[in-house]
């Protein structure tokens, strides 16, 4: 609307200059003869008086200037018409003069409603423009703030959460161990339980079938071989770290061999059960790859038990010795020094007979069974220590009761497993020896595979399992007979 009256006040201007223009240019054209004085010398217009000293001039025209938009435009058509002539315009123009002189007033007082109708217009806008622009402020403000307040929040669910994250890790972290020491509660308490372990029939025949596969692996690696220990002696004398024929042969071995070469195999048999014996089935041994001092510790607290004044029930003690394995065989650093153990009793029976046949490489036929025999003995002391009733490996269980050490009576004939030192063959059950008058039949030479006995309790006497094997060198001949069997 503002730019509505501007455009209007600007075309009134323009058209009054533009009729005054007009009437100029017609007043020059009048003739010079001076007309009436019809002038009454008045007013004219707005403040304006015309001279009785100017006869001669033409009356002040007044310019009726439009009162609206739509007027202007009117007043553009009709300027637009053929013009008239002077006379006319002369005679239009004194008539337009007239009506203008008399609503001057009105035309002013429109032009001054107009424009203040226009100032209240512009502090009506500025108004709502003050009021806008506040409002814009208030949510800019508002804006800032919850902006503000998010961010605080955000960063406040960020820290929650990596608590949350922290507290989780640690829960499963506890989880963990959680599980991992009931699973060892369980293992402790399942060892705790009462439990017989093997029973006497299980552990004899583990113990037949150890004793066989020596023999079988024996025969297998030597039979064609003739005076293997005199041999491995002449080629080993001498030389340091374990060995299965150097450390555990006699003197009373060698001179058995020498007048009875039969028993070559024999002894070789007897002294690879004797270093099993030493390394994993003797009683001694609390568990196999213990260090020494270690060991001995856990020997002498064996003993002090043992030895309690009053004593304590047996069952009770063999229970905390079954209790005692089974812990260290829970543990992860006595089952690598087992395992090494295991390593090095089938490096040292294999380097023992080196001298003799190479047995260094595993692809060589045999060392496998080797291996297999090691764990077979150390499976079967493990066994043995994790059972309630007490059992212990006997060279010669009669050897108290005996009269002489060493000579074989025929009363006893029945209590072993004999092998003839002629033919270093087992004797048949059915065989019948010669005794003398003393009732003696023949020298006990050495022990191949010693007694595998149940120790007595205080309600039952002492049961053997298997019979001790050992060499005899008989006073008469016994005939062999029947098929041929190295060792029964």
């Amino acid at each position: 609307m503002a730019s509505n009256i501007a455009r209007y006040l600007t075309r009134a201007t323009g058209l009054r200059r533009t009729a005054l223009d007009d009437h100029e240019k017609h007043r020059r054209t009048l003739p010079s003869a001076p007309p009436k004085d019809t002038t009454d010398h008045k007013q004219i217009g707005s403040g304006s008086t015309m001279s009785p000293e100017q006869p001669h001039s033409a009356p002040r025209v007044v310019v009726e200037v439009p009162d609206s938009f739509e007027a202007i435009v009117r007043h553009e058509d009709e300027t637009r018409r053929p013009r008239t002539s002077h006379r006319e315009q002369l005679g239009h123009g004194t008539h337009q003069n007239l009506q203008l002189k008399q609503e001057p007033k009105e035309a002013v007082h429109v032009i001054k409603s107009d424009k203040k109708n226009l100032l209240d217009i512009i502090k009506s806008r500025n108004k709502k423009i003050q009021i806008l622009e506040n409002n814009n402020a208030d949510l800019q403000r508002e804006r800032q703030q919850y902006m503000h307040e998010s961010n605080v929040e955000q960063s406040t669910i960020k820290q929650q959460l990596r608590k949350r994250n922290q507290q989780l890790e640690e829960a499963q972290s506890e989880n963990k161990l959680l599980k991992a020491s009931l699973e060892e509660c369980k293992d402790r308490i399942f060892s705790m339980q009462p439990t017989q372990g093997m029973s006497d029939t299980q552990l004899q025949a583990s113990y037949t079938d150890l004793c066989k596969s020596i023999e079988y692996w024996i025969e297998e690696q030597f039979d064609e071989v003739k005076d293997v220990i005199m041999r491995v002696i002449t080629a080993d004398n001498g030389r340091d770290g374990p060995h299965v024929v150097l450390g555990h042969i006699a003197q009373a071995h060698i001179e058995a061999i020498i007048q009875e070469p039969e028993l070559d195999s024999a002894l070789l048999v007897g002294l690879v059960s004797r270093y099993l014996h030493h390394q994993f089935l003797s009683s001694d041994r609390v568990f196999p790859g213990l260090p020494e001092a270690t060991e001995s510790c856990l020997r002498e607290i064996n003993t002090g038990i043992n030895n309690l004044s009053p004593s304590k029930d047996m069952e009770s003690i063999q229970s905390w010795r079954v209790d005692l394995y089974k812990t260290l065989s829970s543990l992860e650093s006595a089952k690598q020094a087992r395992e090494c153990a295991l390593r090095v009793a089938a490096t040292t029976i294999r380097s023992s007979f080196m001298s003799v046949r190479s047995m260094d490489v595993d692809t060589r036929p045999g060392a496998g069974t080797c291996d297999r025999i090691v764990a077979d003995a150390a499976d079967l002391a493990g066994n043995v220590r994790q059972t309630i009733a007490m059992y212990e490996f006997d060279p010669d269980p009669w050897a108290s009761a005996q009269v002489e050490i060493g000579v074989l009576k025929l009363e006893d004939w029945k209590k072993y497993k004999i092998i003839d030192s002629r033919t270093g063959q087992a004797v048949r059950s059915s065989a019948i020896p010669t005794a003398d008058g003393n009732g003696r039949v023949g020298e006990i030479l050495f022990v191949v595979h010693p007694a595998f006995v149940r120790k007595p309790t205080k309600t039952a006497a002492a049961i053997i399992l298997v019979k001790p094997t050992i060499a005899v060198k008989f006073d008469h001949a016994i005939p062999r007979g029947g098929k041929r069997n190295r060792f029964g």
